[in-house]
C-alpha cells in the first residue's frame, strides 16, 4: 500500500505524479498566514431594519425621519389621506419629502394609509405588469 502511495506522489512510471518540492510554502504556518477567512454570518453593519410606526404629527414625522436618516427603512401608518387628512398633514408630508431628498432617501405614499420612507442605500421600483408600458 505504502509503495503504491509513493508510486502516484512521485510518479511512478507514468511520470505524472505530483512534485510536493514545488510547493511554494516552505510549511504550513506560510499557507495559513494567506488563508482569508471567510464570515459565516453578515456584519451588523450589512442588516438593514425595517421599523414600523405611526406618524399623525410633526414629531411623529421628525421621529421616522430621523430612524430613516440613521439607515433604517421605515413603513409609517398615516391618517386615511381621502377620510382622515387635513392641509396640517399634507404639509407635514411635503416636508418630511424635502427631508428624505436632502440625504437621497426615498419617500413614497402607499395606498390611502401607508407611507414607505427609505435610506439611500435602498432602491425600490414599480414593478410593471406584461400589460402595462
Amino acid at each position: 500500500m505504502l509503495k503504491r502511495i509513493m508510486d502516484i506522489i512521485k510518479g511512478g512510471s507514468k511520470g505524472n505524479g505530483v512534485d510536493i518540492k514545488k510547493n511554494k510554502y516552505n510549511n504550513v504556518e506560510e499557507y495559513l498566514d494567506e488563508v482569508i477567512e471567510v464570515q459565516a454570518t453578515p456584519e451588523e453593519d450589512d442588516v438593514v431594519n425595517i421599523k414600523v410606526c405611526k406618524v399623525e404629527n410633526d414629531s411623529d414625522a421628525v421621529e421616522a425621519l430621523l430612524l430613516v436618516e440613521s439607515g433604517n427603512i421605515v413603513i409609517a401608518k398615516i391618517p386615511h389621506l381621502e377620510k382622515e387628512a387635513d392641509d396640517e398633514f399634507f404639509e407635514i408630508l411635503s416636508k418630511m419629502d424635502d427631508e428624505v431628498r436632502k440625504y437621497e432617501g426615498t419617500l413614497m405614499i402607499l395606498g390611502d394609509e401607508f407611507l414607505l420612507l427609505t435610506p439611500k442605500n435602498v432602491r425600490v421600483e414599480k414593478h410593471k405588469s406584461l400589460g402595462e408600458e
